[in-house]
């Protein structure tokens, strides 16, 4: 009888609960969709090339930068770089279809977009451009240091 518990004890034990335990194993939690504050995300994520139209984000993030030289300067927070997207108005500018979605890659300095590279599904080089061009007139507040981000609409 023992045995016979023991074993199927060790059968279930895989699937439900260990052996002699009264709650289940913890679930993993859900990462949740890092999205910007304001912008109407969809569900399906760009993929494929990106399009620029000057200096990519890749190739601005692959420009060394003296890190010693600028410590004890300013550096842009989240906040900072991300809410100058919160009402963007590119999107009507620029036609972006409801249907479609955004990646924007950005990397900053000096107040200015120095590296671009905007992705769109389904893939529109005409939007993806305009976007970029826009992207690159706005202004984020003084800082020497690149900073960067991505976001999703």
């Amino acid at each position: 009888m023992v045995r016979s518990l023991t074993l199927l004890c060790l059968a279930f034990s895989s699937l439900f609960l260990a052996c002699g335990e009264t709650t289940p194993p913890p679930k993993r939690a859900e990462q949740p969709r890092r999205t910007t504050t304001g912008a109407t995300t969809r569900n399906d994520s760009p993929t494929g090339a990106g399009h620029s139209t000057a200096m990519s984000y890749d190739d601005a993030l692959s420009q060394p930068e003296d890190v010693m030289a600028l410590k004890g300067e300013r550096e842009l927070r989240n906040e900072e770089l991300i809410g100058i997207l919160r009402n963007p108005t590119f999107m009507n500018t620029c036609n972006v279809p409801d249907s479609m979605s955004l990646t924007l890659k950005i990397a900053v300095r000096g107040g200015k977009a120095i590296g671009v590279t905007v992705l769109t599904r389904p893939d529109d080089a005409t939007v993806a451009e305009c976007v970029d061009k826009a992207v690159r007139e706005l202004t984020w507040p003084e800082s020497k240091h690149r900073d960067s981000f991505t976001t999703t609409f």
